[in-house]
């Protein structure tokens, strides 16, 4: 005689499979967005450099002149700026990532149509943007920034898919990019680095281009070779600001403290100086000497020089773009790029919490089961009641419904995984994190652990309630 029939458990086990389920699709979302990777780095060996406290790639600003000092770093294969703008294209919200087709294609791998230096007003987009626009090639986008009163009209390129969020996106030049994110060309939202793993890792990388080196500067005349004392040396960083100054001793020497990076020095000697600066790069400690000559004629500079690195085309736009700009390595960081880093940085939220808050779903379901099992307490104590009076045994009975229990429980957990695996594949499919579609994954582990806990927690739940309700009613013998 069976404890259980299918028609008396038909609600229970509806009711404990949206338990299972709806703990199931909690677990998954938690599980998705929180490692989602909004810096889009999907290739081994790259890492993103932003400005450091900013919430998001699309919040970011460096300055471009980083490029050149990353590349001053051993082990550093490619460098590649790239501007965020969160921007709206036919009412939807959408990336639009301005980047150096020549460089960006060196380190992220994308297969289709890509951009060309020579494009101007033209720009590529992710198949799966493409297919939530429904734009077709050829197409003329009017793309609005959303972070100001900036818009541009694009032409549509051809379409490009990745295995990253980066097909959610829109690729144009650089310089697009840098317009609708309302910046200025000397900056950008973040350098997206390549490096050889054999020869440096993300954090050797970082202590790189934040560490300061001690040079020692050392100062002779070129007719005689004599040490110059009481000079004044002019240190200007490279963004052309002056940094430090410092007066030679007796030896003709004297040292400064700096970041990674092309300097300009001046030396000026009885009010006059050299026409123009000594350049030299910093990249670890070193002692430098400088030969003056005989006769220096130019004035000492002012507060500001050009700035001492970039190609002649980017000078004058340094220049302007970098005025009052203190340069400070510090300033940047390395990020990972996902959304757990954000919340555990900027809300608080860890892992055991976003674990405690999945269980605390699950309980909160539980609650419900409990309510409709009652009707079904009733029959089963009902049954136990005729099994004892027929002459089962106390342990029989308890085996018996132990183990009818377990396979109602084994049944709800896998209906509730099947149902939770429907509803986030079908009602969370269009999710957007930060402007790009998420792409939901259930893990055997997610499942496994669900099930676990929906079988345990449910034959547990409904067997304890058993015996109390045996208790109440005094089952003669039962509890003994």
């Amino acid at each position: 005689m069976k404890i259980l029939t299918f028609k008396e458990c038909f609600i229970y086990i509806l009711t404990l499979s949206l338990a299972s389920s709806f703990f199931l699709i909690t677990v998954t979302l938690f599980n998705n967005v929180y490692s989602f990777d909004i810096s889009n780095q999907e290739e081994r060996g790259v890492f993103v450099l932003r400005e450091k406290g900013a919430v998001s790639s699309a919040t970011s600003l460096i300055p471009l002149y980083f490029t050149h000092v990353l590349k001053m770093v051993k082990g550093v294969k490619e460098v590649s700026p790239e501007a965020v703008a969160l921007c709206y294209v036919k009412g939807e919200p959408v990336i639009v990532r301005g980047v150096n087709p020549k460089i960006f294609y060196r380190v992220v791998t994308v297969k289709g149509v890509k951009l060309n230096q020579s494009d101007v007003f033209s720009a590529v987009l992710g198949l799966d943007l493409a297919e939530r626009l429904r734009v077709r090639t050829g197409e003329e986008l009017l793309v609005f920034s959303g972070l100001n009163d900036k818009f541009v009209e694009l032409k549509i390129k051809g379409f490009f898919s990745s295995r990253s969020p980066f097909k959610d996106e829109i690729l144009v030049p650089l310089n697009i990019g840098q317009w609708l994110r309302g910046t200025n060309y000397g900056f950008v939202s973040l350098l997206r680095v390549k490096i050889e793993e054999k020869v440096i890792n993300k954090e050797f990388l970082l202590r790189e281009v934040t560490e300061t080196y001690s040079v020692k500067v050392s100062l002779r005349m070129k007719n005689n070779s004599s040490l110059v004392q009481g000079a004044t040396v002019l240190i200007f960083d490279p963004l052309g600001n002056f940094y430090s100054k410092k007066v030679t001793g007796a030896e003709g020497k004297t040292s400064f403290k700096l970041p990674i990076g092309t300097y300009s020095l001046y030396v000026v000697l009885h009010n006059r100086t050299t026409t123009e600066p000594f350049k030299f790069n910093v990249s670890r400690n070193e002692e430098l000497t400088f030969i003056l000559p005989s006769n220096l004629t130019g004035k000492p500079p002012k507060k500001r020089i050009e700035p001492s690195a970039g190609k002649p085309e980017e000078i004058k736009a340094y220049s302007s773009v970098f005025r009052g700009v203190k340069w400070q390595v510090s300033s940047v960081t390395l990020k990972s790029g996902d959304i757990k880093g954000f919340l555990e940085e900027k809300i608080g939220f860890t892992d055991a919490f976003l674990w405690l808050l999945a269980s605390l779903t699950f309980l909160f379901s539980m609650l419900t089961v409990n309510q409709a099992s009652s009707s079904l307490i009733k029959n089963i104590v009902q049954t136990i009641h005729v099994l004892r009076a027929l002459g089962a045994s106390k342990k029989y009975v308890l085996k018996k419904l132990l183990s009818e229990l377990v396979i109602v429980s084994l049944l709800s957990g896998f209906g509730g995984c099947l149902l939770g695996t429907f509803i986030t594949f079908f009602f969370f499919r269009n999710l957007l994190v930060f402007s790009h579609a998420l792409t939901f994954s259930i893990t055997p582990w997610i499942e496994g652990a669900v099930l676990s806990l929906t079988v345990s927690l449910g034959t547990l739940n409904s067997y304890l309630l058993v015996l109390n309700e045996l208790k109440k009613q005094g089952e003669i013998g039962f509890m003994k």
